[in-house]
């Protein structure tokens, strides 16, 4: 498999699919505002003790609406309406069991996934039942691709089960002898019974040489990747995956089918945002100097995707302005909270990956950490308070003509 960043090259040969029309700021694609209807709240009271939520690590939804969180060592499942439904997993090294577990992933065929420390894994059957633990040492596959790359560490950001012995996985792997000042590679593998494939593999720039690792600095893009219907994912890499053109700025998908290993890409245009001073300070004369030669945001910032549609969450300042100060502390030392009311809607671009077009555009209050069946999710962990579930409806006009 090529490099993604080379196959980029390669759409302008066999020829791409764009949105926009620059005598309209939207191209003549639809606007629907405030886009999101909050239909349940659940986590923090009306609950057995057991489900009540303490601290969750992250959120997953089923394809029948059931909604997972890992929290207090187990994975707690509820279904659609915030009732209690299951609990699985348990506090200890054993099977299906977690030392400290993090985010859940559920996958298009419902296998759930569950991270137990940054190097290991349980998987449970869509009946929730304990399939397998895995670590990256213990597996052949995964460590002689770590092997082959000169990776001297390596980390699951993403994984999901497809069945008992099928995977994708999103990979953060680190290599100190690779010349530059960059030394973080971004990969997706797929896992089949005998092989491993490398689906999409980039040279990060979002992550600098520091002492004997790496340091994240901020706006230089990162692999985005989600799943599709039919088998697919979509992937882009949002520091390489884009282009200037005579009529202005394009971002560009790549769906990738997992059956054929085929990819097709999907262009579209946008309005480039300058990044203010005032979001380029720091300390480190390192990050000083790439964030100083750094003049727009890259094209978005994050992906997340629902069937075939792929949602994709623009930068906006006033919002990376309200991030920068929750970093801070206050004169008492404790950490600053921005009021919801302080920040601002997201606009999202929302397209047919099926169609390779634009549909709409919409404005999300927030970056929900799930869209599942025309529904948004995010988990709340206020302080001093407990944790919520939060689930919202969304505009079905968003998704285009059905």
């Amino acid at each position: 498999m090529k490099k993604a960043y080379i196959i980029m090259i390669s759409i302008f040969i066999y020829g791409n699919c764009s949105s926009g029309n620059s005598n309209d700021p939207n191209g003549g694609i639809p606007l629907y505002e405030n886009a999101l209807t909050l239909v349940l709240s659940f986590g923090d009271d009306n609950l057995p003790d057991d489900y009540l939520l303490a601290k969750p690590g992250g959120i997953a939804v089923k394809s029948n609406g059931d909604i997972l969180t890992t929290d207090e060592y187990y994975v707690k499942m509820y279904d659609a309406n915030g009732n209690p439904k299951d609990i699985f997993g348990g506090q200890g090294q054993g099977p299906g069991e977690f030392e400290a577990p993090m985010n859940p992933t559920v996958s298009p065929t419902d296998y759930v996934t569950a991270m137990n420390i940054l190097w290991e894994f349980n998987v449970y059957a869509p009946d929730n039942s304990f399939l397998e633990k895995t670590r990256i040492g213990n597996d052949p596959k995964l460590l002689a691709h770590s092997r082959r790359e000169e990776l001297n560490f390596t980390m699951m950001e993403d994984i999901y089960s497809l069945d008992e012995s099928r995977r994708v996985i999103g990979l953060f792997g680190q290599n100190m002898i690779v010349e530059g000042n960059f030394p973080v590679f971004k990969y997706i593998l797929y896992i089949e019974p005998d092989t491993l494939v490398e689906l999409v593999k980039y040279h990060s720039h979002g992550h600098i040489k520091q002492n004997n690792g790496s340091s994240s600095i901020d706006y230089q893009g990162d692999l985005e990747w989600g799943f599709l219907s039919d088998n697919q994912i979509v992937y882009t890499e949002t520091h390489y995956d884009k282009s200037e053109t005579e009529n202005g700025h394009q971002y560009f998908l790549f769906t990738l089918s997992l059956d054929d290993k085929k990819i097709e890409n999907i262009a579209i245009e946008y309005n480039s945002i300058r990044i203010p001073g005032n979001l380029k300070v720091t300390e480190n004369q390192d990050k000083r100097s790439i964030l100083n030669d750094t003049e727009f945001f890259p094209p978005f910032m994050e992906l997340r995707t629902d069937g075939n549609m792929v949602f994709a969450f623009m930068y906006n300042i006033k919002n990376e302005e309200n991030d920068q100060r929750e970093d801070e502390e206050d004169e008492n030392g404790d950490d600053i909270v921005v009021p919801e009311d302080e920040w601002e809607p997201y606009l999202v671009d929302v397209i047919n990956a099926g169609t390779g077009k634009l549909v709409s555009k919409a404005t999300f209050k927030f970056i929900p950490d799930i869209i599942k069946n025309g529904y948004a999710y995010r988990l709340l962990k206020p302080n001093d308070e407990f944790p919520t579930i939060e689930k919202y409806r969304i505009n079905p006009a968003v998704y285009g003509p059905r």
